[in-house]
């Protein structure tokens, strides 16, 4: 809870941030040099992972980080979008799990985001431009790292487009990912609740067409997934998702 306060956060913030754009790689000059890069390289590797599991731990806390929403909104998502376009897949992967998580939380919640308002918070208006000005770009390249980092691109798309941000919307389109999108749609093995979200908000927004859902066997796992619903309800009983059965109607 101490790591969680007023105080610490903007520190836990601004470490982040400086570990994040710290160089991976430094020039040397000499062979000393070379010695000192080297070191100053292996301690950032080190660095970096442990900064990121620090963030994840206290993204847990849910009670306590939507309690401080508008200071990790400042101080703690920048430096972890920072993380975002780092060159090394595991590290992105990392920083995009504690990002995801911790974003989805925010926008789930109406009393931190809500941009449909007539008049939308500061927390909701920094939250969205952070989500479009920075996460937004660098989701082509996460779409293409291996999973489970594209899956968690799709669950932070679905819920910022299903709760009605009109720049997210302008943003995909500007960006030209819709095909990718469906490109990871397609690869995926079962029907999951953000996917059919994700599909029904693109659908929506008229972003794709059913025709482009038939190509990339996306109508297959939803006809799959009702298959599945449909013969579990008739037999013996059975946990029936009804949010996913909601969200692939």
């Amino acid at each position: 809870d101490c790591v969680l306060g007023s105080r610490a956060l903007p520190l836990l913030g601004a470490a982040c941030e400086l570990t994040a754009r710290a160089p991976q790689q430094v020039q040397p000059h000499s062979q000393a040099a070379n010695h000192r890069g080297q070191q100053s390289s292996g301690v950032v590797q080190q660095l970096q992972p442990l900064v990121l599991s620090v963030v994840e731990a206290l993204s847990a806390q849910q009670a306590a980080m939507l309690e401080h929403a508008p200071q990790i909104v400042r101080c703690i998502l920048p430096a972890l979008a920072a993380f975002l376009a780092n060159s090394k897949s595991d590290i992105r992967l990392l920083a995009m799990k504690s990002f995801t998580g911790i974003c989805v939380m925010f926008l789930n919640d109406g009393h931190v985001f809500h941009p449909t308002a007539e008049k939308p918070s500061e927390t909701t208006v920094l939250l969205e431009a952070l989500l479009c000005g920075r996460a937004l770009p660098v989701l082509p390249r996460i779409l293409c790292d291996d999973p489970p980092a594209p899956s968690y691109a799709l669950r932070l798309l679905a819920t910022l487009l299903s709760r009605g941000s009109s720049a997210a919307s302008a943003g995909i389109r500007e960006l030209g990912i819709t095909q990718q999108l469906l490109l990871v749609l397609s690869g995926q093995q079962t029907l999951t609740l953000h996917a059919a979200l994700l599909m029904f908000c693109l659908l929506q927004g008229r972003d794709v067409e059913i025709h482009d859902l038939q190509e990339h066997g996306v109508l297959r796992m939803v006809h799959d997934a009702l298959r599945e619903a449909a013969e579990g309800a008739s037999g013996h009983f059975v946990q029936i998702d009804f949010s996913l059965l909601d969200a692939a109607l």
